[in-house]
Order: C-alpha cells, then sequence, then structure tokens
C-alpha cells in the first residue's frame, strides 16, 4: 500500500513538473500573441537567457506576409540603431587596450572638427550628451524638416558643425545620431581599420556570428524578414502622414504597407546598419556577460549612467540606455522602434525581442516579459 502511494504520489509531482514549464510557456506565448495582434505586428522572434543560458526562444507570426513565409529562430532583422552598441564595444576595447580614453576631446582626435566642439568628450559622444547637431539616418520618408541630408562624413560635419551647439555639453542627454558618426571615424583611426572590419575580426568572427553584417534596404541580406509599417502614407507615397507631434499617423484600421525606409548611406553605420539573428545576437551577449569581450571592469564602466553637469544621471551610459525598475538596473536598446535588447543586471536576465513592423516601441512588451521570469520587476508609469 505504501509502494502504491509513493507511487501515486511520484507520478502527481511527475506530471505537475511537466506541466509547470508548459504552462509558464504559454502564458508567456499567450501574450506576445495578443500583442501582436493589437499593434499589427507580422513577425516576431522572441529570445531570454537567464545566466547565460537560454530559458525562452520561439518564432511567432511571419517573416514575409506577401510570401506567407513564417519566422524562424534564425531569422535575421535589422538592428537599427541597437547598432550602437556594437559601435560602443568598439569604442571601449580600445579604452580597455589602453589606446583611448573616455575623456579624450574629440577634437583632438579628430583635429579637422569645428572648434566649438572643443570640450565635447569621447564619452559626451557615448552618452548622447554633446550638443551638436542631428545627422538623421533614413530616408526622406521618415526624415524630419530639420534633416541633414550629406553625401559624405565631412559633409555631414560641415553642416552640423556650422549649427550653433543645441545646449551646454554635459548639461542633458538628447538622443542623437551625429556623436556615432564620430565615434565611428575614432575607432578607425585608432585602429587603422573600417568599423565594419573592425567588428568582424575582434567580434563577429570569433564569436561565430555568421549572420551579422551592415546592409540597409537596399542590399540583399539573406534570410532577412520583409519590413512594415502601419503609418499611413501621403498621397505622394513618399513621405507619410504627420501627427502635430512629428510622429507618423498610424493607420486608423491598422493597415500593415511595406516599408523600405531603411536606407542610409555607409557613413553612418557607426549608428545603423547592423543585420542579425536573434541567436547570434544571444551568443554576443553570453560572451559579454562571461568576459570574452570586454573585463569585468570595463564593463562596468561602459554600463555605468553619465553624470549630467547638474549632477543627476543621464538617461544614457556608454553607447546604451538605461532603466531602473523597482530598484533593478537595466541597460537596453531599441532600434526603429520595432527591435530591442534589454539586459537584467540583477539578476541576470537578457530579452531579445525582434518585430518587423517599424514604429511601435516594444519597450513595455520587453519588460512585461522580464516580468514572467522576474515578476519584482515593474513598468515604469510613462
Amino acid at each position: 500500500m505504501n509502494c502504491r502511494r509513493f507511487s501515486r504520489v511520484s507520478l502527481l509531482i511527475l506530471v505537475y513538473l511537466l506541466a509547470v514549464p508548459r504552462l509558464f510557456a504559454d502564458s508567456v506565448d499567450d501574450y506576445l500573441r495578443e500583442q501582436m495582434n493589437a499593434r499589427h505586428i507580422p513577425g516576431l522572434v522572441l529570445l531570454v537567457l537567464k545566466d547565460g543560458k537560454v530559458i525562452k526562444q520561439q518564432p511567432y507570426g511571419l517573416a514575409s506576409v506577401e510570401l506567407g513565409v513564417p519566422t524562424r529562430n534564425d531569422s535575421v532583422f535589422p538592428l537599427a540603431s541597437v547598432t550602437k552598441v556594437f559601435t560602443a564595444i568598439a569604442v571601449y576595447l580600445l579604452v580597455q587596450e589602453g589606446k583611448l580614453h573616455l575623456d579624450d576631446k574629440v577634437t583632438h582626435l579628430l583635429p579637422e572638427l569645428p572648434s566649438t566642439w572643443s570640450e565635447i568628450t569621447v564619452l559626451n559622444c557615448l552618452s548622447h550628451t554633446s550638443g551638436v547637431s542631428d545627422i538623421f539616418p533614413g530616408s526622406p520618408v521618415a526624415a524630419p524638416a530639420d534633416w541633414i541630408a550629406a553625401d559624405s562624413p565631412e559633409e555631414a560635419l560641415k553642416k552640423a558643425g556650422a549649427i550653433p551647439l543645441l545646449y551646454k555639453t554635459g548639461d542633458k542627454s538628447s538622443y542623437n545620431q551625429t556623436e556615432f558618426l564620430l565615434l565611428k571615424m575614432i575607432v578607425e583611426k585608432l585602429s587603422g581599420m573600417s568599423l565594419e572590419e573592425f567588428l568582424s575580426r575582434r567580434i563577429f568572427t570569433p564569436l561565430g556570428m555568421a549572420s551579422a553584417r551592415f546592409g540597409d534596404s537596399l542590399d540583399i541580406i539573406p534570410n532577412r524578414v520583409a519590413l512594415y509599417m502601419n503609418f499611413t502614407p501621403q498621397a505622394d507615397r513618399f513621405h507619410v502622414k504627420r501627427q502635430p507631434n512629428g510622429n507618423g499617423l498610424p493607420s486608423p484600421d491598422g493597415k500593415l504597407w511595406n516599408n523600405i525606409n531603411f536606407l542610409y548611406p555607409q557613413y553612418q553605420h557607426g549608428g545603423v546598419g547592423l543585420n542579425m539573428s536573434a541567436g547570434d545576437l544571444a551568443a554576443f551577449d553570453v560572451a559579454l556577460r562571461n568576459g570574452g569581450v570586454l573585463n569585468r571592469q570595463t564593463l562596468e564602466l561602459m554600463w555605468t549612467p553619465f553624470r549630467l553637469n547638474n549632477g543627476r544621471d543621464g538617461e544614457f551610459a556608454g553607447g546604451w540606455d538605461t532603466d531602473v525598475l523597482n530598484s533593478h538596473r537595466v541597460v537596453f536598446h531599441i532600434g526603429a522602434g520595432m527591435v530591442e535588447y534589454a539586459h537584467l543586471l540583477d539578476p541576470d536576465l537578457t530579452v531579445i525581442l525582434f518585430t518587423n513592423n517599424q514604429g511601435f516601441n516594444p519597450y513595455r512588451m520587453t519588460i512585461d516579459v522580464m516580468r514572467f521570469f522576474v515578476p519584482e520587476v515593474e513598468k515604469r508609469n510613462n
């Protein structure tokens, strides 16, 4: 009788242990499918790591609506501004090797820059606190009215340099693309190779990140998903309708449109242009966590929020956005309002959330996914 009772209890425990992960996984799946429907997202790939191990990896929906091709775990997505994380890594590798200092003035490293930029440091560029005018990456469809269009980095910097600083260097954080053009040029000058080659030699090839490559919508990138938007085109079809705040006007019925807005010259590759699968980004994340890219001291330095002139922490650290969620620090970056790479520092949890619908902000979805695995994390109020 005791043996039978023990067997029944063991069977119940086994059934429970088998059921819990399935129920847990289904709750994440159900949430994401609900969000995809509400936000008109055709395709999505989610990858979650805890303590350097993959605990959730799942594709959803369609990589191509026209062809009915499903999204796969190895689907390649444009990283857009998440590219900045890798440019920052290149900078910190040079810092770690003693070839560069964060307080180096950019005009000392690049003497051709305007003298009015003489107080701007490498760290100001990494933390978006320089005050320089922005060069916008993208096609005229997405560009704001004050977009600085240029055919070369020299022309872009000449135009940006002709505009007075928008604020005193270090006074505030203001997201900017010009700064990452400067960082690209600095990496190339000190390393003697292009940024693309530097990243390939130092990170992509050693880590086996075969999908990582630069290119925009005009380039053929193997396995890349089709891109969509639900912004309403203007009658000329070259531009989208705008809200009073300048953001695109979403289609009232959620209609999707083909989107080939990812167009930018090669000189902007410091801030945009990388394409990658979620799995390859996860391989990078594991190496970053385990000291395979930067040592612990340099990693902590990179993730330290910039201290503004008023003594408060700025919005950004060294190439990463930062936030505090119910006393838990998170560093992250969002690309084109459609992909996100977020790392919760304590406990150690990474969420990679890739979609192919440009324009919505994936931050809330990413934090909600974190809460399934770390319930004490709370969303911020805004």
